[in-house]
């Protein structure tokens, strides 16, 4: 069998890219999930700041990671 088509390598790489999105949109959610559990259960301030830093974080590197992606 002889190498994929440029066709296929763009093909596949988006699919990889849109699976990664929704992946990032259901860690997303379930973050949100976790900061309101603890926002209503009255939840440490330090827990609370923690999470929503790493929410910021890892949305900040699902993006840059999509950007380096698409560039290269």
């Amino acid at each position: 069998m002889g190498a994929p088509s440029k066709l296929a390598i763009a093909t596949s790489s988006v699919n990889r890219l849109v699976k990664e999105e929704a992946s990032y949109h259901k860690e997303v959610e379930q973050q949100e999930a976790r900061i309101a559990k603890l926002e209503q259960a009255n939840g440490d301030e330090y827990e609370l700041k923690q999470e929503v830093c790493q929410r910021l974080w890892l949305v900040y590197l699902r993006r840059l990671t999509v950007i380096l992606e698409t560039c290269s």
